[in-house]
């Protein structure tokens, strides 16, 4: 696989919620490919995520657990997005943070169907929580 990522351990005080931010307790690297080489993107310690961002009504659809596989994906996805990921070389751009959360859906052995559903899903609303995390930002 053209990634490594250690477990993803974190912390909150509101317990294992969603839509509440977690903060990583141990830096991660995550390795991908999605711009045709292998590249490093890091998350610092401190680093928070809601992990997915799925309406509660759908978390009962296998695969669309925000808390469930698409999780660490989910944590580099955010990190990209709120610019809080430590990367190198050429600056990330939303498509490719959404590129990023699809590889990781692929890799992670998810149902075809989620992964379409998913990133259509960022692709269609994901703007404003971009651009939350950049000066404008490129899609």
């Amino acid at each position: 696989m053209p990634f490594v990522v250690p477990t993803f351990v974190t912390s909150t005080a509101l317990g294992a919620r969603c839509f509440v931010d977690f903060a990583l307790a141990q830096a991660v690297r995550y390795w991908t490919q999605v711009r045709g080489k292998l590249e490093p993107i890091d998350l610092p310690i401190g680093m928070t995520s809601d992990l997915a961002s799925i309406p509660e009504v759908c978390w009962s659809i296998p695969g669309f657990q925000p808390n469930g596989p698409i999780a660490p994906g989910a944590w580099v996805h955010d990190g990209l997005y709120r610019g809080t990921a430590i990367t190198t070389g050429e600056p990330w751009t939303r498509a490719d943070a959404d590129l990023v959360l699809l590889e990781w859906m692929q890799n992670a052995g998810m149902p075809l169907v989620v992964q379409e559903a998913i990133y259509r899903a960022v692709r269609d609303f994901g703007q404003p929580a971009w651009d939350a995390g950049h000066a404008g930002g490129a899609a």
